[in-house]
């Protein structure tokens, strides 16, 4: 986990960094990090084992998309508040958690029916995040 962070948040800093944010943006991005996925799919399985039998490693994991969130500067750029930007990151964090177990399942475990129209799914709720507030 330790070793494929630096891919994981450089990632998310493009996300970050994107001109604009619509659905075929966020979408395309997707698509970028499902490249991650299919390159370190031997990395993403073992995590997901060591995660369900190890709760330090389960916690290293939260502590990971916690630090690569964080590190998200445009995104809570324009929160009025700390708990505006607070109740940003938590809505990153759970999506980051959802995108990593949809990930899971469908490139990891090839479970890739209907892949087209999960990616559909998460542009859509990736693409709240960025709506205008």
């Amino acid at each position: 986990m330790r070793d494929i962070e630096d891919e994981i948040a450089a990632g998310y800093r493009r996300l970050d960094a994107l001109p604009g944010y619509d659905f075929t943006v966020l979408r395309a991005w997707l698509v970028e990090i499902r490249e991650l996925w299919d390159t370190y799919s031997i990395e993403f399985a073992a995590m997901e084992q060591a995660m369900a039998a190890d709760t330090a490693v389960a916690d290293e994991w939260l502590g990971m998309l916690r630090r690569v969130s964080g590190s998200m500067q445009r995104l809570y750029s324009t929160c009025a508040s700390e708990q505006e930007r607070e109740e940003r990151q938590t809505h990153l964090v759970t999506f980051m958690m959802s995108l990593d177990r949809n990930f899971y399942f469908l490139y990891v475990r090839g479970h890739q029916d209907r892949h087209e129209l999960v990616l559909d799914a998460l542009a859509r709720q990736l693409l709240t995040l960025f709506e205008p507030r």
